[in-house]
């Protein structure tokens, strides 16, 4: 009889665990997937990617989502982003043949007073840009997770507001080393 309630057990165990996993993985859908990050259904970052596939799926930012959009972000960031949008300020590069992508935002203004700046900040997998204010504010200080370029592309890639230039697999090198 001892045989007999030790095989109870197992199978009461292995209900237990296979309950346990079930759960696990059912806990587990509930996760996001962004940028190679597991983020939880509660976290900005989260309501975030909800909020980007509306816009993706409507190719439009209706009053609910600007609302949306200034709940998860600095209105500074947010307008600046939207005013780089509105100028046509970001700029898609496609390299042929191969189909790399970088995307490029072009100021928004050009230096104090007669000297004239034009510096294209470079976006990498909306993870990355070149600007001084990514490298402080976000990279060093970590007061938010996007600067106002980077943040102009994830939703202008969303909404389809960009200009596209084809350039060839060669110049795609120099365009990330190109300082301007």
């Amino acid at each position: 009889m001892p045989q007999q309630t030790n095989i109870m057990e197992d199978d009461d165990h292995q209900q237990h665990e296979q309950h346990r996993n079930e759960t696990t993985i059912t806990n587990q859908q509930q996760y996001a997937f962004v940028n190679n990050c597991t983020i939880q259904p509660t976290s900005p970052m989260y309501m975030f990617e909800i909020l980007l596939r509306s816009i993706r799926d409507s190719k439009t930012l209706n009053d609910d989502m600007l609302k949306e959009l200034a709940n998860l972000f600095p209105s500074t960031t947010l307008v600046h982003a939207l005013e780089l949008i509105d100028k046509e300020k970001v700029v898609k590069y496609v390299a042929k043949p191969s189909g790399r992508v970088l995307f490029g935002v072009e100021p928004s203004h050009h230096g104090r007073g007669s000297i004239k700046l034009k510096k294209t900040y470079k976006c990498i997998s909306n993870n990355y840009c070149t600007c001084h204010s990514f490298a402080f504010a976000v990279l060093t200080r970590k007061e938010s997770r996007y600067c106002k370029h980077l943040l102009a592309v994830i939703l202008a890639e969303a909404l389809v507001a960009f200009k596209t230039v084809t350039v060839k697999d060669s110049e795609m090198g120099l365009l990330l080393l190109d300082e301007d």
